[in-house]
Order: structure tokens, then C-alpha cells, then sequence
């Protein structure tokens, strides 16, 4: 594994930030790493330093494998407790701009960012063709959130996406000066036929999905965020599809 300059500066960040001076002292004691803290050295510069001095070694990477590990189990921890911090959501973004991503504490190759990107931008460039403009807001925030690692904010826009889209069909669908919104808008496009009960079932079972874990869906898993936005891209790109088949 290669490391950037701005990881390994994350990483002591995050050390520093999380485990106290005794901590990691017995912790880089372990590997045979001399003096943690002489006089006038701060506890992030002394962790960057040693980190540095880590990278080089040839047994680099069964070390910070295990560092690694260690930071893992607390991450996890921190989110599902919901108490995770800009140092946690630094250190994932540089991984994640490395080409790795945390899951379940294990580091492993992410999927390709640009190939997401394009999905999205597909999307983005149709809903702005249709005049989908809240919905288009929400997409780009999304996706923001996402590439940032602040996987609940991204959750919160997918959600308010879909249904901005649904709202916005039934509206257009719609003679009437006040339409349906929400649950009641696709039922509504489920009793005109413009959505199957198959269809109609499935969009109020993603919905249901989305709404999991109470208020912070997603937040402990950056994979279950990314499996979350792709799905959502793709219900939302045949959402409009079937749009332009009902005119």
C-alpha cells in the first residue's frame, strides 16, 4: 500500500487526536521506535515523524496493517455511536483520494470514483434537460457528501432526491392545483397506472430502506453509503424514464 503525504498526515492527526501520549507510546514502543515525546515536541509532529520513519522500514506493512486495524475498530465504534469527528472524516477522505476505503475496519482497493462521477453527472445532465432543479440541488450535495465522507449527509440528500423526483412527476402528471406529495404521491401515480402495483411496491420498499437505522441511516458504513447512491441514481434515472413514457 502506498501512502500520500496527506494520509500519513491524517493519520497522525487522527492519532494524536484519539489516543493520549502513554497510548502511543506503548503503541510505537511495540515496533522498537525510540524516544515518543523529547522535550518541546508536539503530539502530532512527534506521530507524524514516527510515521514517516514507519513508511520506510521494510516491514512497513505488516506495521501499519496493523495500526490500521487499530484505527478501524475505533472508527467504527465512534459511528455507530454517532460521536465520529472532522479528524475521522479527514483521515477517510485522504484514503479514499489514496484509492483505498475503510470497511468493517479492513482496508481495501476502492471502486474507481470517476466511474460514480459519470454515473451521477449522466444523472444530473437529464434532470437538468427535465427542469428537475430542487432535485438536481440535492443529487450534487449528495455526491458531495459522499466524496467528502460524511456518509449520513449523503444518506439525508438521497432520500429528499427521490422524493423531490416522485413529487415532481405527480405534479406534472397532475391537472389539479394541489397534487399529492410524499407516500401519497406515488400512490397517486400507482392509481393513474402510470406506475405497476410491482413498481409502486418496490419504490415504497427503497423508501423503506432509506429510512433504517432512525435518524443517522448509513452512518456507520462508508459501503453501505455507496451501495445506497447507486441504487438511488439508477431508481431515480428510470423514475424519469417513466415519465417520458406517460408524457
Amino acid at each position: 500500500m502506498k501512502y500520500s503525504q496527506l494520509l500519513i498526515e491524517r493519520m497522525a492527526a487522527w492519532l494524536a487526536d484519539n489516543f493520549s501520549k502513554f497510548q502511543l507510546e506503548m503503541l510505537f514502543r511495540k515496533y522498537k521506535i525510540g524516544n515518543m515525546y523529547p522535550e518541546g515536541t508536539s503530539k502530532y509532529k512527534r506521530t507524524l515523524s514516527i510515521l514517516g520513519q514507519m513508511i520506510n522500514r521494510e516491514e512497513a506493512e505488516p506495521i501499519m496493517k496493523d495500526i490500521w486495524e487499530k484505527i478501524g475498530e475505533h472508527i467504527n465504534l465512534k459511528m455507530v455511536k454517532g460521536q465520529s469527528n472532522k479528524f475521522d472524516r479527514q483521515l477517510l477522505t485522504a484514503l479514499r483520494a489514496d484509492g483505498y476505503e475503510m470497511v468493517n475496519g479492513k482496508i481495501i482497493p476502492a471502486p474507481p470514483l470517476q466511474l460514480m462521477a459519470e454515473s451521477v453527472g449522466h444523472l444530473q445532465m437529464i434532470l437538468r434537460q427535465r427542469n428537475f432543479v430542487v432535485a438536481e440541488g440535492h443529487l450534487i450535495q449528495a455526491l458531495d457528501n459522499y466524496q467528502r465522507g460524511n456518509w449520513a449527509a449523503c444518506n439525508a440528500q438521497l432520500r429528499v432526491l427521490l422524493e423531490e423526483v416522485w413529487n415532481v412527476i405527480c405534479e406534472k402528471h397532475s391537472n389539479e392545483e394541489k397534487y399529492m406529495v410524499g407516500g401519497g404521491a406515488r400512490k397517486w401515480l400507482e392509481d393513474k397506472g402510470i406506475l405497476s402495483k410491482k413498481e409502486s411496491e418496490f419504490i415504497q420498499s427503497w423508501f423503506n430502506m432509506m429510512h433504517t437505522e432512525g435518524s443517522h441511516p448509513g452512518l456507520s458504513s462508508q459501503e453501505d453509503s455507496r451501495w445506497r447512491l447507486h441504487v438511488t441514481v439508477s431508481t431515480t434515472h428510470w423514475a424519469i424514464m417513466a415519465l417520458d413514457k406517460y408524457g
